[in-house]
């Protein structure tokens, strides 16, 4: 199968190394997979057989960790431990920007719209309604990427409408979309007109 792999890919113009990592006899005999007989149709099987004995193995056999464990140990050989290192530290600073503008969404923005990235400001209901529209439908009240059911959306909505669920939310005592229920802005889920909620929400 490596063999294939390999000459498969190399049909295609693509100059490869492919590695095997399982299943090897030395794997079979070290972890024990239960066997299976060998297929005797198969055009591979005689010279199987003779390498190999009426057993053979599948690689599924072996334990999801093992598998994991094989490919960390070769990955790892191959990979440049300092550019490794560099680009986690480079994930966890980039995760950190994301939990603090979370943390502080309200002064994020604030700071947006001075700098001009959200352009327009958040129109009452009464002045949405004038334009044809309720204050948390109506296509002017924010920027696209604002607009609609995202999280974003709905804690503007809260921030300025409805302070003491929008600072439940900020406080994580309570999700966005269950504030937004609390406030009318949202459904829950699984609510028609004729019966009650039968969904919790997210």
């Amino acid at each position: 199968m490596t063999r294939d792999i390999q000459d498969r890919l190399r049909t295609f113009g693509v100059p490869v190394w492919v590695k095997r990592l399982a299943l090897t006899m030395d794997q079979v005999e070290r972890y024990t997979p239960p066997p299976n007989p060998t297929k005797r149709t198969d055009s591979r099987a005689k010279e199987y057989v003779a390498a190999y004995g009426l057993s053979s193995w599948e690689l599924d056999a072996l334990e999801p960790t093992v598998i994991a464990t094989l490919i960390e140990n070769a990955v790892g050989a191959l990979r440049d431990e300092t550019a490794w290192a560099m680009q986690k530290d480079a994930e966890h600073n980039h995760r950190a920007t994301l939990d603090g503008a979370a943390t502080n969404w309200t002064d994020v923005t604030q700071t947006l719209r001075r700098v001009g990235v959200i352009k327009r400001p958040l129109l009452s209901p009464q002045e949405a309604g004038a334009r044809g529209g309720r204050g948390h439908k109506a296509s002017d009240n924010v920027p696209g990427f604002m607009r609609g059911n995202s999280r974003a959306y709905l804690l503007a909505l809260l921030e300025r409408d409805h302070q003491a669920l929008y600072e439940q939310v900020v406080a994580r005592q309570m999700s966005a979309y269950q504030a937004a229920v609390q406030a009318g802005i949202r459904r829950p889920h699984g609510r028609s007109s004729a019966g009650p909620a039968v969904g919790t929400g997210l």
